[in-house]
């Protein structure tokens, strides 16, 4: 599992309020990614999406974004979750998701969720350290928790570590090549 180092998002002053994306992960997890990083978030047809052989499993393919190739990632799968496309192969949905563009340093990625649920504005006393987490899924890039007013849990994304993992599934995946 990676872990997201201090550096990796720069601490925001405790009084300082971050804008952060809410992502839907069927069958039930909330998810939270700062919105530091997010370019755009596109609809994404499974159609547009040219999947490629021997990929890592949370490699969904390519797609093109304003004329550019982007790879995009299930989120799903990053997660421990069921993959999006297996929720379509069943029958469940249909094949629109929602797709975060996200650059990172010299990295963009297109995030696939199920679904953006919302804008939420936290500030850092709002969120909870993993340490205080009685069950914490191992997933890379965790960096903490938020509980709604409704007492559902939001889990926190660490966008650098999140995408340094996704970059080292595609750098190993261009190496099973």
């Amino acid at each position: 599992m990676m872990t997201s180092s201090p550096a990796a998002e720069p601490a925001a002053p405790l009084n300082q309020v971050q804008q952060y994306i809410g992502l839907s992960l069927p069958p039930d997890l909330n998810v939270l990614l700062p919105n530091t990083c997010v370019t755009e978030v596109i609809p994404i047809e499974s159609e547009q999406i040219v999947s490629l052989p021997e990929m890592a499993p949370c490699v969904m393919g390519l797609t093109n974004w304003r004329g550019e190739v982007l790879w995009v990632v299930d989120v799903s799968v990053v997660m421990g979750k069921e993959p999006l496309y297996r929720r379509v192969q069943q029958g469940g949905r249909q094949g629109r998701f929602d797709s975060l563009v996200v650059q990172y340093q010299q990295q963009t990625v297109g995030l696939v969720v199920d679904q953006v649920t919302q804008l939420r504005q936290l500030t850092p006393q709002e969120i909870r350290p993993l340490s205080l987490e009685r069950r914490v899924p191992s997933i890379p890039g965790l960096q903490g928790a938020w509980v709604s007013p409704e007492g559902d849990r939001h889990w926190i994304l660490d966008t650098a570590a999140t995408v340094q993992y996704i970059a080292q599934a595609l750098s190993g995946s261009e190496a099973a090549d």
